[in-house]
This record gives C-alpha cells, sequence and structure tokens, in this order.
C-alpha cells in the first residue's frame, strides 16, 4: 500500500500544475486547493516533516511535546487501532472454530 505522502508526491510530480490535490486515506478524502507550486511543495514538505515527527514520538526519540489536541487525535486512533484489533481476532477466532468444526465432521 502507498503511503498517504507518496501519494501526494505522485500526484505532484504528475501534474507540475496542480492547483487542487487529493489525499486519500482508508476512511475518507480530502481535497486542497493551493495557489501556486510553491504552497504545494510547503504543503507536501510540512507532511512529510509531520509524518517524520510522529515515526520519532513513536519511537521515544521525540523532543517536541503534543498539545492536547495531539494527544485527543492519538488517543483515538490508537483506541480505533485495538478496537479493529479485536475484531480480527475475533473473526479469526471464528474462522478456526469453524475449520475445527469442519476437521471433526470429516473424521467422524
Amino acid at each position: 500500500m502507498t503511503s498517504p505522502s507518496s501519494l501526494l508526491e505522485l500526484l505532484y510530480l504528475t501534474s507540475q500544475n496542480a492547483t487542487i490535490l487529493q489525499l486519500s486515506i482508508p476512511d475518507k478524502s480530502s481535497y486542497y486547493s493551493f495557489s501556486s507550486s510553491e504552497e504545494l511543495q510547503l504543503f507536501l514538505d510540512t507532511v512529510k516533516s509531520l509524518r517524520q515527527e510522529a515515526v520519532k514520538r513513536e519511537m521515544g526519540h521525540s523532543t517536541l511535546p503534543l498539545t492536547p489536541a495531539e494527544e485527543r487525535l492519538d488517543r483515538e486512533g490508537r483506541t480505533k487501532w485495538e478496537r479493529r484489533q479485536r475484531v480480527r481476532k475475533r473473526v479469526m477466532e471464528g474462522e478456526m472454530k469453524g475449520r475445527d468444526e469442519a476437521t471433526e465432521r470429516l473424521l467422524s
């Protein structure tokens, strides 16, 4: 899967005169309008630096403190990810149980 920042770069590289940019992530799409290629490049650089800062923070190497809004967003994202993992685990357990029952029927 391609990361959002590389999708942005790909769009920028395919259209050097782009004034509207679409950023798509699994849950939604966002559209951004730029008046110049310099503004677009600034946006791309900002996204890259924020992504790098998020990686550093995840690894425990960040020197920048989180704002309350960023802490809330991190907490919401973590909660959503954990919920998704629980659902995935239940689905996998259900599939394994179904496989075990099918095996039992074949052996009987």
